[in-house]
C-alpha cells in the first residue's frame, strides 16, 4: 500500500518580480541587522538582570529604613526616598529590559535614560552604561529600533540568527556572573546610611 502512494514535491508559488526583489532586499537588510538585532536583546536580558539586582539591593535598604525608623533616626526621609527609588527603579528597568527584548522602537528613549543614570554606579556600572550607550546609539540600532523594522522582522521570519542557538544555561551563567560585582557593590552602597 505504501508503495503505491506518490510524494509530489509541494506546488511552487510563483512570486511576481517586483515582490521578489522586495523579498531580497529586505532579506539582505535582515541579514545585516541580525547581530544588532542579537546584541539589543542581549542587552534587555542585562537590564532584567540589573532589575534583579537592584531589587534585592532596594529590599536590603528598605529593611535598613525600618531598623532606622524603629531605632528613632532623624534621617526618615532620605532614607526612605533612597529605599523607594531602589524599589520603584527596578520597574523602570524591567519595562526597559522588555522593550529591548521585542525590539519596540520606544526602547531607545528608555535604555538612553536609564543608561545616564546607570554612569553613576562607579566603576562597573559605569563601564557598563557607557557600552549601553554606545551600543543604543549606533546607526545599526536606529535602523533595528525605527518603526519600520518590525515591517521587516514580520516578513523575514525565514532568516535567523546562527547567535540565538546559544543554549539558555549558557546566556544566564554569563548575565549572572556579570550581574553578581553589580549587586554587591549596589547591597554594599545601600547599607551605607545617606
Amino acid at each position: 500500500m505504501l508503495g503505491t502512494l506518490t510524494t509530489r514535491p509541494p506546488a511552487r508559488i510563483e512570486v511576481p518580480a517586483s515582490d521578489q526583489v522586495q523579498n531580497q532586499e529586505l532579506d539582505s537588510l535582515r541579514m545585516a541587522h541580525l547581530k544588532t538585532e542579537s546584541v539589543l536583546k542581549g542587552l534587555g536580558i542585562y537590564f532584567l538582570l540589573g532589575a534583579a539586582a537592584f531589587f534585592v539591593a532596594g529590599t536590603v535598604h528598605l529593611t535598613e529604613v525600618i531598623r532606622q525608623i524603629q531605632q528613632g533616626s532623624s534621617e526618615f526621609f532620605s532614607l526612605t526616598v533612597a529605599g523607594i527609588l531602589m524599589v520603584a527603579l527596578p520597574a523602570f528597568m524591567i519595562q526597559t529590559g522588555i522593550k529591548l527584548r521585542k525590539l519596540c522602537p520606544s526602547a531607545k528613549k528608555q535604555a538612553t535614560i536609564m543608561g545616564i543614570l546607570g554612569l553613576a554606579l562607579y566603576p562597573l556600572g559605569s563601564i557598563l552604561n557607557l557600552v549601553v550607550l554606545f551600543l543604543i546609539d549606533s546607526p545599526k540600532a536606529e535602523v533595528v529600533l525605527s518603526k519600520g523594522y518590525s515591517f521587516v522582522i514580520e516578513q523575514t521570519p525565514h532568516v535567523k540568527s546562527p547567535s540565538s542557538r546559544v543554549p539558555i544555561g549558557v546566556a544566564v551563567s554569563i548575565g549572572i556572573i556579570s550581574a553578581t560585582p553589580l549587586a554587591a557593590e549596589l547591597i554594599a552602597n545601600s547599607a551605607m546610611p545617606l
